[in-house]
């Protein structure tokens, strides 16, 4: 057996159903953060929904839907808790992004969420050009799915979304996958906050920039739910299990490796997993493990 993270198992995953209505009130899994920015910082959130801390006034203009909020140079940045709103293992973040003084041809960064120390979570418009879903455990160890420079234009939106899980970091761009990246090196949790609005990380700017709907998950979406999110549609998320086999080089062991990230723990279809052998023309199993 292989165990590699909280939703890697070897063999067959086998998710325990549990029961539990889901109230009116709460958040559909695997949606686990919202904040519409309609008039407050407040999101509607599994975790904590009031922000933790906020930097610079804060000020609403018109939106993609309803109002945005205005960030960057003299404007809004707001920090909210993690627990039970930000996942390590298994995510997406999606939001509306329109520049108000800036075409991208500058270098300069454009930060849109970031949780850190410990792990290392960036979801950026790079210097040099393209958005960018950085995973890591601290800056020294990390991967990036980088996506293509974007013909920003003041006042234009643009939907961008980025994912991650074990198996790779992915980044769309107006609900098309725009770049990925093979395993991360994963960070065992973030920090107690993660921040959300358009810091300039270390280079100077003057430039302001409106963000909306600003959405996190506890699983990767899939490229369809992404681009029902980008056409402004609900999404139906579909749970997919990446499954990989990996020959041992010096034992001749198959390894099998399942991503069952969505499907087993927290949001979940099961708490809890079972992992079995048969043999490939049936009977009982030869090894069972729950």
């Amino acid at each position: 057996m292989v165990f590699r993270s909280p939703t890697q198992w070897v063999c067959l995953c086998t998710a325990l159903a549990t029961a539990g209505a889901v109230s009116a009130e709460q958040l559909a899994p695997p949606l686990s953060f919202h904040a519409t920015f309609d008039g407050t910082l407040e999101a509607a959130a599994a975790g904590e929904g009031k922000p933790v801390k906020v930097e610079g006034p804060v000020e609403y203009r018109p939106g993609k839907v309803g109002q945005a909020l205005l960030c960057g140079d003299g404007a809004a940045t707001a920090l909210y808790a993690t627990a039970r709103n930000l996942r390590t293992t298994s995510g997406t973040v999606e939001m509306w992004v329109c520049p108000l003084d800036w075409t991208g041809e500058e270098d300069t960064f454009h930060v849109f969420l970031e949780a850190k120390d410990p792990g290392w979570l960036v979801f950026y418009r790079y210097y040099q050009g393209g958005i960018l879903t950085l995973m890591g455990t601290d800056g020294n160890s990390y991967r990036a799915a980088a996506g293509p420079s974007i013909k920003w234009r003041p006042g234009e939106w643009h939907h961008l979304a980025g994912t991650w899980r074990t198996k790779g970091l992915k980044v769309y761009v107006d609900g098309k996958e725009a770049g990925f990246a093979p395993n991360p090196p994963m960070p065992e949790r973030f920090g107690d906050t993660f921040r959300v609005g358009d810091h300039p990380w270390h280079v100077a700017r003057k430039q302001q920039t409106l963000v909306d709907e600003v959405k996190l998950y506890s699983a990767p979406l899939d490229a369809e739910s992404i681009a029902l999110a980008a056409r402004g549609e609900p999404v139906q998320f579909k749970p997919e299990l990446v499954v990989e086999t990996v020959p041992h080089p010096d034992t001749a062991v198959l390894e099998v490796l399942c991503d069952a990230a969505a499907q087993v723990g927290d949001g979940g279809a099961g708490r809890g997993a079972r992992v079995e052998l048969r043999p490939a023309k049936g009977g009982e199993a030869l090894l069972q493990k729950q």
